[in-house]
């Protein structure tokens, strides 16, 4: 399961992606609300690989850019509830996936936790993976601070950022 953000984070998570040989997986790809950018990048990633299987999955914003703050904390809310919703119809079905690979939009949050949640409560097995944007060079997101405890590995493309959290940042230099 790969999560596609707006702009910016879209461009690197596919430019990630091209590493890695998508058809050996069957793959999920989760969007935002009204993302459509990103929901054609996935179709004209989809359109070059040859075989598997992909399903497009799209969950509510958790904040929409501009957002005022306290506007933002409502339609965070109302994005872990939705997902949740979601996400318990795919551990009925028998549809969780086994990695979920996020990198930084604000949507990964609710998204991140409910996996948690459930792997937690023995739901799911699946495995949080989040690479914090080419653009933190300096300090994490504000994604990555929030997603830092309970991801599974946590992979910075800055070596200052691993100096400076240290920890459990993997750092592999610039990866898209």
């Amino acid at each position: 399961m790969v999560l596609l953000g707006s702009g910016g984070h879209t461009g690197e998570m596919i430019r990630l992606l091209q590493k890695v040989e998508l058809k050996k997986y069957k793959r999920v790809w989760v969007t935002s609300s009204g993302d459509l950018t990103s929901v054609t990048k996935a179709k004209d990633t989809e359109a070059t690989i040859s075989t598997g299987t992909a399903e497009f999955m799209e969950l509510p914003r958790a904040r929409k850019v501009g957002e005022p703050l306290a506007s933002s904390f409502v339609s965070t809310i109302i994005s872990f509830y939705k997902t949740a919703v979601l996400m318990a119809c795919r551990v009925r079905a028998g549809q969780m996936p086994s990695l979920l690979v996020l990198n930084g939009p604000g949507t990964c949050v609710p998204l991140a936790y409910i996996i948690f949640g459930m792997h937690f409560l023995g739901m799911c097995r699946t495995r949080i993976v989040y690479v914090e944007s080419l653009a933190r060079v300096k300090k994490l997101s504000v994604s990555g601070l929030l997603i830092l405890p309970i991801a599974d590995r946590f992979i910075v493309q800055w070596g200052e950022l691993q100096k400076a959290y240290g920890g459990r940042l993997e750092y592999y230099g610039i990866l898209v």
